[in-house]
């Protein structure tokens, strides 16, 4: 958590009107006044559930798209071979 905040004073993202995931397009987008500031690639590696208190890697999750997480392939080939269940 400390990185995180610390990522986001230093590029002060946190000072933006909107944070926009577009999952059709995997891009990050922080804009302000409806001006796109600043844009990035992403990929999906997984989610965490708060409820259930599990994580889940994007290759079984059926609502990220198939483009978000084409590069979970190496993951989820290392976690097949060294048999993580994490």
């Amino acid at each position: 958590m400390r990185t995180q905040r610390n990522l986001t004073k230093s590029t002060n993202f946190g000072d933006y009107d909107r944070k926009d995931a577009d999952q059709e397009t995997g891009k990050l987008i922080f804009s302000n006044k409806g001006k796109p500031r600043v844009v990035a690639s992403f990929q999906i590696a997984g989610s965490y559930s708060t409820y259930s208190n599990t994580w889940k890697w994007s290759w079984a999750n059926e609502t990220v798209d198939a483009g978000n997480k084409r590069n979970m392939n190496k993951i989820k080939e290392f976690e097949r071979k060294t048999n993580s269940k994490n």
